[in-house]
């Protein structure tokens, strides 16, 4: 994975963004302040895309589809970037 000017440089680079100023810099979905982190955790826990979407209306399939490929991503990298 690489990281330019606080965004994830993937083929989700729009849906996935890292800034600092928003959620301290955890991963979220591009333009909210939903951490990708919550999204994965609320799938693991039971929750449907369709109730993602019903409680978080600014969510779509295609950014929790790429949520799930930021932490597949992460998970397989030696290493995790930490931004200053």
């Amino acid at each position: 994975m690489t990281f330019v000017a606080g965004t994830l440089c993937t083929a989700s680079s729009s849906l996935i963004s890292i800034d600092r100023r928003v959620m301290g810099g955890a991963p979220c979905i591009g333009g909210t302040r939903i951490p990708v982190a919550a999204v994965v955790s609320m799938l693991a826990e039971g929750s449907t895309s369709a109730d993602l979407i019903t409680d978080f209306p600014q969510l779509s399939d295609a950014a929790i589809s790429a949520a799930f490929q930021f932490a597949a991503d992460a998970v397989c990298e030696p290493e995790l970037p930490l931004l200053a």
